[in-house]
């Protein structure tokens, strides 16, 4: 498990397959994150609301669970390699869907493809890193992986809002399909051979929720991406409060929370692959100190600036975290854990969604910065005393 597993892998670095995967993340995260960008073009043009056309995030989200419980199970006998692929396909039909889509139904129908291929993908992520790399290599790859996720946070967004005044919002959906096809033509030479080493059923879930070990690192996701997401889900109010809504300051400041969580995760492999569990307790009880400090910082926009940077930095670490805890504590199941961990960050961010919503309505920004020091408190506790998967040796040269 810890070389890559076909002769023709053996040939080639890993590391050009470990390249081709991020591209493909950063493709996938594109597209994925578009709509947000261009909501309201969308919703004008098919003659619909905003909030109808928002139901498309809802689609990807809903199809994107379900697709991250079964997607392992569906494909036990398949290549990794051809289901890697089949997964960039789906991106390509997705986005021409979307780009050609008459009413909103299609456009539903496409992102719910979107959401297939999000949750297929990020399920597997971990394990495939496994299968790529050696062991004492894998929190690299898989911070190089969630790279190219990160790239896709701090572009997307800005460069959809761009195009869409330029080409309009099907323009933009037509680029997603170039940058899907590049991917795919990348991914093509560069990923080996993967065949299945498990027959995962859906009484691998059963087996994997009797571990203790598991159930302690999935409580611990649910807190760190549902605390993150308690904040950043209205991060907009705290900001248009810090800048007086002036939406220049606001679009940069997003801006550099994406470059700050950019570095964060670019940057963990070597802190992980250290030691994993002190990692993610300090970026835990980090943003946890830095919610506090927000409450006062959020009165200015300069004073938000080192506090936003060093949160973005935080976090950034956490989500390769965990998925190197996956590598090393169901490392007999990697797939089937991954798929359990995309389906826990789903219903953490539907439960911080739902309950900052009360929060904010009636504490207003305060409000959501203490519950979000809390939560984040509570998972720094939590993965210190409960979260400890073995550090395998460490490789300098690796690193």
């Amino acid at each position: 498990m810890s070389t890559p597993s076909s002769p023709a892998a053996k040939e080639r670095s890993p590391w050009v397959a470990v390249w081709a995967m991020s591209l493909g993340v950063a493709s996938l995260s594109t597209t994925e994150n578009l709509p947000v960008a261009i909501l309201t073009p969308i919703a004008e043009g098919l003659n619909v609301t905003t909030g109808m056309a928002g139901q498309a995030l809802t689609a990807s989200a809903i199809s994107a669970t379900v697709a991250a419980l079964t997607v392992a199970v569906l494909t036990r006998n398949l290549d990794r390699r051809i289901l890697l692929l089949s997964l960039t396909v789906l991106q390509v039909i997705a986005n021409l869907i979307m780009a050609l889509a008459p009413n909103l139904a299609t456009v539903l129908v496409g992102r719910v493809l979107v959401g297939i291929a999000v949750g297929g993908f990020w399920s597997m992520s971990a394990a495939l890193a496994l299968r790529l790399v050696p062991t004492v290599d894998v929190p690299k790859a898989l911070a190089i992986v969630f790279g190219g996720s990160s790239v896709a946070g701090i572009a997307a967004a800005p460069l959809g809002s761009l195009l869409g005044g330029v080409i309009g919002w099907r323009g933009v959906f037509w680029a997603a399909t170039a940058l899907s096809v590049v991917a795919l033509s990348i991914q093509l030479p560069s990923l080996p051979s993967m065949p299945p080493q498990t027959r995962a059923n859906l009484g691998t879930f059963v087996v994997l929720l009797r571990r203790p070990a598991v159930l302690a690192g999935l409580a611990g996701i649910m807190l760190t991406f549902g605390g993150h997401r308690f904040f950043f889900g209205y991060v907009r109010a705290m900001l248009d409060q810090a800048t007086n809504s002036r939406v220049g300051l606001i679009s940069g400041l997003l801006l550099l929370f994406g470059v700050a969580s950019f570095i964060g995760t670019t940057r963990s492999g070597r802190l992980h692959s250290r030691n994993m569990n002190r990692t993610m307790t300090v970026a835990s009880a980090t943003i946890a100190v830095l919610a506090l400090v927000m409450i006062p910082a959020s009165q200015h926009w300069l004073s938000v600036i080192p506090v936003l940077f060093f949160w973005g930095v935080a976090f950034g670490m956490i989500p390769v975290g965990w998925s190197t805890w996956i590598t090393r504590a169901v490392a007999d199941h990697a797939e089937s854990a991954g798929g359990l961990q995309v389906a826990i960050i789903q219903l953490a961010f539907i439960v911080a969604s739902g309950l900052g919503g009360v929060v904010v309505d009636r504490s207003g920004v305060s409000g959501i910065l203490v519950g979000t020091a809390v939560i984040m408190a509570l998972a720094a506790v939590h993965i210190h005393f409960l979260v400890r998967p073995a550090n395998p040796p460490l490789n300098p040269d690796s690193v």
